[in-house]
């Protein structure tokens, strides 16, 4: 944004003078906007481009970010007295003209806290740090609640057009641009409602918005702080036509200072570990037992239920932070102290040495993690009061985006006067749920409902899993560090599946599918329907030993086994059953092939030597006819001698004609004119080419006489034309060969002053 604004936009969003050194929102930011400068210009560019494509005003979008980068310049200062005072004017006039606001009033929504003692509101000056909270959460919200509503836009605008397709019929396209927006302020309702399932409340609620929340979660609110809701309307769990989803699965992580969004998503990580080693491993041992056979393999697996249960069970970690969070008075040490008392003896739970410090530590299926609580019931909470809340309203606040992104809490607000009441809301509501639940809820809650829901889902599907290993932690190409890549390889247990493949039953197939896959390893002429499914699948795999036996390949026992319903089998085999499949399959193949080509052939010989016959035929017709002709005229003349009738009448043409052209050429009527004599030179186009001359062979001929064979594309001498009918006279090796015509093909000499290329 900063590398994109030209100076007048600039000027437009109150940013002269503002970089990346002096904004502190943007200092935590380990790259350096210098280096790239070309690059944040052209992300810029594409971003406007978007939000043209979605008919977003651009205006309305950067005042809020504009907006949320100068409130974090916003300091306050305290006086002797115990008064708030501001230190950066400019900032706040700066924030409260880009958000539509009075700066008085959007400074007593920052100094002032309504709280409702016994039905009775009374306000309080804030202290310095419950200001700098206040400023923080007011940023949180407007940018939440504005990626929110873009999302919302985008999801609406990928809909509109619906079209049939797979699973929920809609359109997938991608938005071709269109003109830009209008500058001027959002309509109201134009992007949706705020109980869009798709939720950014937190950094943590980004990463998660595209896995649970997008699956169209419906979050209910929890009876107290230790019951969590487990209902989850999937689109995936719920639609009737066939669809499929890809997961990117969380990694896990470790930073330098691991807070509430860390310990969440290493959280899912271990779910996901977990269901991945039930559907794996576990199931795979628990269906070979329920066939009746005994796996004489054991796989060692260590079970992260533990940490689960750490985290997630009544009075886990979880537990214990929604408990403290819902308590008006709850304090990190207060959790601190609990934590301590009731998981100071688990063995997953790693206890600070320094009392005074809010951390602990979880071992996890793949390394220890320390926690840093200090804002966990911060973060947790995820509140916002009403003080902030009224700041926009429509009587105060004339920028039509900002009352939108408000307008559910703004709507229960105005039933109340437009008063603040002293409740807390939440940074962004939950979908289908009333303020006021939404105030009793919290942030792990939502997460957890979340995730739950993701796992049911899994747990519904057909999954498959594509394992992502990373060839070194700095991505830096060409270069394999063996330590991180055997430490992924554990934690993604990968080894321990291949030895399931290899050591177990890797395959599992019922009886059905057995046999009509590997049906064609029996012998001709067995029938499938008059044996029993279990026979015809021993039938199969004693017809695999035998062949196995026969190539050579040592078959051991318990490679396979025969259950009630499925035959199972290890890698091995299966790599075996299809290679002879292939083989069997490749020589029917043939042998149809043959057939077929036999076939052809002999319709082919059939159609031609009709065509011979026809020839003749219609030859011999015509001869006929020219004999019948002659005779007929003779006849004809006589007759029309005595009858009295026209001779032209009874002939077809003029027998003087043809006597005096014969008596000139001394042709005999009777007998046929002999062949003509052979020209020197042949006919290429309008171009005599002479003899002798060059000619390349088209393909293979071989002479029946000499027995000599002419390759395709060799070069031959023509002498001249054979007495034979199409044939020519080659002279090849010092033999006279007759060859085809058709055969060859007439080599051009190139034309004078041009080159032969």
């Amino acid at each position: 944004m900063l590398a994109g604004l030209t100076q007048e936009e600039r000027a437009q969003y109150q940013m002269i003078g503002y970089s990346k050194q002096n904004l502190k929102y943007l200092k935590a930011d380990q790259p350096d906007l210098e280096t790239d400068l070309s690059d944040k210009q052209d992300q810029f560019t594409h971003f406007k481009n978007c939000m043209a494509a979605l008919r977003i005003p651009f205006a309305d979008v950067m005042r809020i970010l504009a907006a949320v980068l100068l409130l974090g310049n916003v300091e306050f200062a305290e006086t002797v007295e115990g008064r708030l005072l501001l230190r950066t004017e400019e900032e706040m006039k700066a924030t409260a003209t880009l958000l539509g606001v009075a700066p008085d009033r959007l400074k007593k929504g920052l100094f002032v806290k309504t709280k409702n003692v016994r039905g009775q509101l009374v306000q309080s000056n804030c202290s310095v740090e419950e200001a700098l909270a206040a400023r923080d959460c007011l940023s949180k919200t407007l940018y939440s609640r504005t990626v929110s509503a873009v999302m919302r836009r985008s999801n609406t605008c990928l809909r509109r057009n619906p079209s049939p397709g797979v699973g929920t019929g809609k359109s997938n396209r991608v938005l071709s641009p269109s003109p830009p927006a209008q500058t001027g302020s959002f309509p109201a309702g134009s992007l949706g409602t705020m109980g869009s399932p798709v939720r950014f409340s937190s950094p943590l609620m980004v990463r998660t918005a595209s896995s649970p929340a997008a699956s169209g979660g419906q979050n209910q609110p929890p009876a107290g702080g230790s019951q969590r809701s487990q209902s989850f309307d999937g689109t995936m769990a719920s639609t009737s036509s066939p669809c499929f989803g890809i997961l990117d699965m969380f990694g896990f992580e470790n930073c330098e200072v691991n807070r509430l969004s860390q310990l969440c998503i290493n959280l899912c990580s271990e779910a996901l570990h977990n269901q991945f080693c039930s559907s794996v491993f576990t199931d795979a041992f628990d269906s070979v037992r329920s066939e009746g056979v005994e796996s004489f393999i054991e796989m060692p697996l260590e079970s992260n239920k533990p940490v689960l249960d750490l985290i997630l069970d009544q009075d886990g970690v979880l537990d214990q932070l929604d408990r403290e969070s819902l308590f008006v008075k709850g304090t990190t040490d207060s959790f601190m102290n609990k934590l301590r008392a009731r998981h100071g003896r688990n063995t997953k739970y790693v206890g600070s040495t320094d009392l005074s410090q809010p951390l602990f530590g979880i071992k996890h299926h793949t390394r220890s993690v320390v926690y840093d609580a200090s804002e966990f019931l911060s973060d947790n909470r995820d509140s916002l009061s009403d003080d902030i809340l009224s700041i926009f309203h429509r009587q105060s606040c004339n920028f039509k985006f900002a009352n939108h992104l408000f307008q559910v809490d703004l709507k229960s607000l105005s039933q109340q006067g437009a008063v603040p009441q002293g409740q807390q809301r939440r940074v962004v509501p939950g979908s289908g749920s009333s303020s006021k639940d939404d105030a009793r809820r919290t942030l792990s809650q939502d997460f957890h409902n979340q995730l739950s829901g993701l796992l049911r889902v899994l747990s519904n599907s057909s999954v498959r899993y594509v394992k992502c290993v990373k060839s070194n932690m700095s991505e830096e190409a060409n270069y394999f560090d063996r330590a991180v890549v055997s430490r992924q390889l554990r934690n993604l247990l990968l080894l321990e599946t291949a030895q399931m493949l290899v050591s177990g039953f890797g395959h599992r197939m019922l009886f059905q599918e057995f046999t009509g896959r590997y049906h064609c390893l029996l012998s001709q002429g067995r029938s499938l329907s008059s044996e029993a499914p279990v026979s015809t699948c021993h039938a199969i795999l004693a017809t695999l030993q035998q062949q196995l036996e026969q190539d050579g390949h040592v078959c051991r026992p318990g490679s396979w086994a025969v259950g009630t319903h499925s035959v199972f089998f290890k890698e091995r085999i299966r790599q075996h059953l299809d290679w002879y499949r292939m083989v069997r399959r490749e020589a029917a193949a043939a042998v149809i092939q043959r057939g077929f080509q036999r076939v052809i052939k002999i319709k082919h010989h059939i159609t031609k030597h009709s065509v011979k016959l026809q020839e003749k035929q219609h030859v011999w017709q015509q001869q006929k006819n020219s004999s019948d002709a002659v005779n007929g005229e003779t006849s004809g003349s006589e007759t029309a001698s005595t009858d009295g009738r026209h001779p032209a009448v009874a002939r077809k043409f003029d027998v003087d004609l043809v006597k005096r052209t014969c008596c000139l050429h001394g042709l005999d009527m009777d007998v046929p004119p002999p062949l003509p004599v052979s020209r020197p030179y042949t006919v290429r186009g309008n171009m005599k080419v002479a003899f002798p001359h060059m000619r390349i062979l088209r393909q293979n001929y071989r002479d029946d006489q000499s027995g000599d064979i002419l390759l395709r594309g060799e070069q031959v001498d023509v002498v001249g034309a054979s007495p034979q009918r199409g044939f020519m006279l080659v002279e090849h090796h010092g033999a006279v060969l007759h060859v085809p015509s058709q055969f060859m093909e007439v080599k051009v000499p190139p034309a004078p002053g041009t080159s032969d290329l």
